[in-house]
């Protein structure tokens, strides 16, 4: 079952939220047949008009899919859609696929690692590194974990999603370097938000902060396509900022586990955290920068 023969082989995507749909549009614009299942069905309506099929339950996609995608929000979602009584677990047999691209804690990739393979399944872990746009264009940057072999066969799938594949050894290696990259990102973020709470409170004005922040060698591709949301208020979420909550959240639960300590990773989460806990959970990740510049001095 190789990727060359790619018009017969039957993909399954569940999970078709902001990643998601865009995700699942660049595999049936590449000529794959495609099933698709979201727990809230009118999702996936721009799909069907595509040509894909809306099955009624992850057992039903399962069934009738050669490989499964599962782009879901957290643990709990992914251990719904693959353990429950119509999950897609049951449906795994010999040379049946089930690749995460969800962001989720290692523990459960390596669980689920060992339940599709115990079945005589192939599972690859492949979160990705990007944004909404990036997944609309097909730019993502792809992470594997699992054999080597099995990433190289379902390279050309995953490539029509993305425009690199970093593979990072066995099952879960892949999740742990995106969430080091979900370090990074958190990190980078958090400490944009003080520097605009610093720079604002002595009266400098935001478009001359982020002129600075380009024109130098503090400049990077994340600050620069952030500096539009903060100048124009638009935080339509291109990565949610509650989802970047969690991921910290991950991070430094794996962290406890090795006996590491990651103290500006936890000032990073605490500020998430409130910003979640002041209703911007749902906007975009750079919403942090404003919530940081709301928090009360001295907070």
């Amino acid at each position: 079952m190789r990727d060359s023969h790619k018009h017969r082989q039957n993909v399954g995507f569940i999970g078709l939220g902001t990643m998601g749909t865009p995700m699942a549009m660049r595999i049936i614009a590449a000529g794959y047949p495609l099933t698709v299942y979201n727990r809230t069905p009118s999702r996936a309506q721009v799909l069907v008009d595509r040509g894909a099929v809306l099955a009624r339950s992850p057992l039903e996609l399962a069934q009738a899919s050669d490989v499964v995608i599962v782009m879901v929000s957290d643990d709990v979602a992914l251990d719904a859609v693959v353990s429950a009584e119509t999950g897609i677990l049951p449906a795994i047999r010999d040379g049946k696929a089930l690749i995460n691209m969800s962001t989720v804690s290692p523990g459960i990739v390596e669980r689920l690692n060992s339940a599709v393979t115990a079945r005589g399944g192939i599972f690859l872990d492949a979160p990705v590194s990007g944004s909404r746009i990036p997944a609309e264009q097909g730019t993502l940057v792809i992470l594997c974990g699992g054999e080597q072999r099995h990433v190289d066969a379902y390279s050309a799938l995953l490539l029509t999603m993305g425009k690199k594949i970093l593979y990072a050894g066995n099952a879960g290696m892949g999740t742990r370097l995106k969430l080091t990259a979900n370090l990074l990102l958190g990190g980078m973020m958090g400490i944009l938000s003080e520097a605009y709470r610093f720079g604002t409170a002595n009266g400098i004005s935001p478009e001359l902060l982020f002129e600075m922040i380009g024109a130098g060698p503090l400049s990077s591709p994340l600050y620069t396509l952030k500096a539009q949301n903060v100048l124009h208020r638009d935080f339509t979420p291109a990565f949610p900022l509650k989802h970047q909550y969690k991921d910290l959240n991950l991070i430094l639960g794996a962290a406890e586990k090795l006996h590491i300590g990651l103290p500006l990773t936890q000032a990073a989460e605490a500020l998430f955290g409130s910003a979640v806990d002041a209703g911007k959970g749902e906007l975009d990740m750079s919403a942090v920068v404003i919530a940081g510049a709301d928090r009360p001095a001295g907070s």
